[in-house]
């Protein structure tokens, strides 16, 4: 059900519930001027958002929660921002770090808690894409960047042959490395 840092939580641990927002929070910048009917938006910011994990630990003996627990805190606990990926979207992650208290209850062989993510970055991201082709000579190879909100990639190429130049093309521009 989630996986943080490349590891799947733990198998003792059964998420009963994730609860994040549909956007992050939006924070619209406006201006009031008097004797004029509404305000001018001078854009939005958007804020801070977080991911909820409502959990139960089942434990196979009375007081067993506890040793449970600290192999999940070992599993839960960084100092900076990991990836987390949710089931529900196996090739979107989010970059999170726990947030706020952990506190657990015990009940004989079950603990409940409430494990609370924030999205350091509040759009998730997609997963690390290869390509491999071989492009005719001197044709362009196209490769698309599909999303929907606007993006800053990494680009890196690698090639097995001597190559003249090699460009990265875009609307706005290009980058062109050697000579054409």
């Amino acid at each position: 059900m989630l996986n943080l840092n490349g590891v799947d939580i733990p198998s003792f641990v059964k998420v009963n519930r994730v609860g994040y927002s549909i956007l992050p929070t939006i924070t619209n910048n406006t201006l009031s001027v008097r004797g004029r009917k509404g305000v001018y938006l001078y854009g939005q910011e958007l804020t801070d958002r977080k991911i909820d994990v409502d959990i139960t630990i089942i434990a196979s003996k009375v007081n067993g929660v506890m040793p449970m627990a600290r192999t999940l805190a070992s599993w839960l606990f960084y100092q900076e921002p990991v990836k987390l990926i949710i089931d529900d979207e196996p090739d979107k992650y989010y970059l999170v770090i726990p947030d706020g208290d952990t506190n657990i209850d015990e009940l004989f062989t079950t603990g409940t808690a409430t494990i609370s993510f924030l999205c350091v970055d509040t759009l998730a991201y997609g997963l690390d894409k290869t390509v491999t082709a071989t492009p005719a000579v001197n044709t362009p190879f196209q490769v698309n960047a599909t999303g929907n909100a606007e993006t800053f990639p990494v680009v890196e190429v690698t090639t097995t042959t001597d190559l003249d130049s090699i460009a990265l093309v875009h609307d706005d521009g290009a980058i062109l490395i050697g000579e054409p």
